[in-house]
């Protein structure tokens, strides 16, 4: 049995909503702010929990945009949609829903002059924030947040053509370099990433496939 619920409108991409991904969103916004608000001496277990939380944020994405793009790719075998339909109506949805206030944000926090908004402007505008700090080798305060949007966008760059256009059994060999990247990915700018690496990387590669949907691709 699929693990997506499709909805019954003919040709819609939407996938059904599935309120228990709110508890889990709950999880991963309460593991951040934990980590943000509260002295390192309050952490549970000592474990970084704000990174937990991010990552826990990048599985429900890929998985919510995963199965949105396996639809799309189950219309287009069908002959129901054509590959470039759907590949830019993935993209106007994704456009609509974040860009708009994305940018409304940049301009606010530049027109008030917050640090260092205006100062990396260059590197905000089209989303490489990650490739910034990466190579400052650290995070600006108020800005940091920006660095997971950067990474989003750059997986819709390239994750819809994968799911659209690769045959079957080579997107099922895909998952091996979707686990080496989510590994270096998640591993730069986590606080003390080596303690977290031992408590986490089981679980990383165990979930990593699954969750967003590719282990039972027919």
């Amino acid at each position: 049995m699929h693990i997506f619920k499709f909805t019954t409108a003919e040709h819609s991409n939407a996938l059904k909503y599935m309120k228990q991904l709110d508890g889990l969103r709950a999880m991963a916004v309460l593991a951040v702010l934990w980590t943000h608000y509260l002295p390192e001496e309050y952490w549970l277990f000592g474990i970084y929990w704000g990174g937990l939380g991010v990552r826990l944020f990048f599985v429900l994405s890929g998985f919510l945009i995963t199965g949105i793009l396996l639809k799309s790719r189950h219309y287009v075998i069908q002959g129901q949609q054509c590959s470039l339909f759907a590949i830019r109506q993935f993209y106007i949805r994704r456009f609509l829903r974040i860009f708009p206030l994305y940018y409304a944000t940049l301009a606010l926090t530049a027109l008030i002059a917050i640090p260092p908004v205006k100062e990396t402007m260059a590197w905000n505008i089209p989303y490489l924030s990650n490739v910034y700090f990466a190579l400052q080798g650290r995070f600006h305060g108020f800005i940091g947040h920006f660095w997971s949007l950067a990474v989003e966008e750059q997986f819709y760059l390239l994750w819809p053509w994968l799911i659209i256009f690769l045959p079957s059994r080579l997107l099922n060999h895909c998952h091996w370099c979707c686990a080496s990247i989510q590994d270096s990915k998640f591993n730069y700018g986590s606080k003390s990433s080596c303690d977290l690496g031992a408590h986490t990387k089981c679980m990383r590669y165990s979930l990593s496939w699954s969750s967003i949907g590719l282990s039972k691709l027919s």
